[in-house]
């Protein structure tokens, strides 16, 4: 089996390539028929050495091929694991609305910095269980708890507002979600407290009924800590199009340009009911750092076990042949040695 296995695409190229040297080879004798007569022609192509040609390009390709197997990483089951997660069990709520588009974060868009300091939390998070909902005006699951924390980077790297289709902004049902996912992919006790929310947003709710749910966290002991990103001076809400290049400001409907401002209050009031913290975020801060150590806090003393299949990794095998076939391509040329001795006394004999 394959751990990456989009990368087994690549070898669909394969074929096109071997399919475009045979062109290419055909080409060739065409030219050469064109300029030299054919009782010539046989030395020639015993000079340009036709079958060396083919093997060097089967070579190429059989790098090619390993390569990619390689990178492809396969593997084989070796055996299953009781791994020991220390630590509480994270789920990571990122508001993706479109709100979050504005660059009034020394000129970067709020989800870009809070994109690369989430991927920065997740990080720190190695030996704990970790969840992604993304989330505007509903939510949407994108990982459950899991310890594949390269998985969650891609799929934070790739977050943007069109992941969710409901406009707006619904902390109430984001946080009903993650309520769920933690009670259906928590390995803790029913009753454990080291079960940690952290929520990244502007503050912009549109919903009244959010803090009737944050009650509801509380009263099942679950922490909230909310992540703020913006400025209270805050900007105007780009607009793009397909390809992806600002056409527009959001207007209201009186024509007047949209301003969204960061809104600390709701955040605040969010973390001081549950239990939690409340931090305002900045580019190349050190706010992620206090992140980590308050969830370190949450989670002391706390393990569970999980049953993890162990994997053993072959790639490393698959780049051994691959540079054996590169060393034979190199090693053998295109033509013979003594072909110039040859063309010469071929000439010789003809004069």
């Amino acid at each position: 089996m394959f751990a990456q296995q989009e990368y087994l695409y690549l070898l669909f190229f394969i074929p096109l390539f071997f399919l475009f040297f045979l062109l290419r080879l055909r080409a060739g004798d065409r030219l050469l028929r064109s300029y030299i007569q054919d009782p010539c022609l046989k030395v020639v192509a015993d000079v340009s050495f036709r079958k060396r040609r083919i093997l060097r390009y089967s070579f190429l390709l059989m790098v090619f091929l390993f390569l990619v197997l390689a990178l492809a990483r396969p593997q084989s089951q070796k055996e299953k694991q009781e791994v020991e997660i220390k630590g509480a069990e994270v789920m990571i709520l990122v508001d993706v609305s479109k709100s979050m588009l504005v660059e009034d974060m020394n000129g970067f868009s709020r989800l870009n910095v809070m994109k690369k300091e989430l991927d920065r939390l997740v990080k720190m998070l190695s030996s704990q269980r970790v969840g992604l909902i993304s989330f505007a005006g509903s939510a949407v699951l994108m990982s459950p708890l899991t310890l594949d924390h390269s998985l969650l980077r891609l799929l934070l790297k790739s977050l943007s507002p069109g992941e969710v289709v409901l406009p707006g902004t619904d902390f109430g049902g984001a946080f009903r979600s993650a309520a769920q996912a933690l009670r259906r992919g928590s390995a803790l006790a029913p009753a454990s407290s080291s079960r940690v929310i952290v929520i990244a947003s502007d503050g912009e709710d549109n919903e009244e009924a959010t803090l009737e749910m944050v009650k509801e966290l509380a009263t099942l002991k679950l922490r909230v800590f909310t992540l703020g990103f913006g400025t209270g001076q805050g900007g105007m809400i780009p607009e793009y199009d397909r390809q992806g290049n600002k056409i527009a400001y959001k207007k209201d409907q009186s024509g007047n340009p949209v301003i969204s401002r960061f809104d600390e209050k709701n955040l605040k009031e969010i973390s001081r009911i549950t239990g939690g913290a409340f931090y305002t975020v900045s580019p190349g801060g050190n706010t992620i750092e206090k992140v980590y150590s308050a969830i370190r806090k949450v989670g002391t003393g706390t393990s569970s076990y999980q049953s993890q299949t162990v994997y053993k990794e072959w790639y490393q095998y698959y780049l051994l042949v691959a540079l054996f076939f590169g060393f034979l391509y190199f090693l053998i040329g295109e033509r013979r040695k003594n072909y110039l001795q040859e063309w010469h006394s071929y000439i010789r004999r003809g004069s």
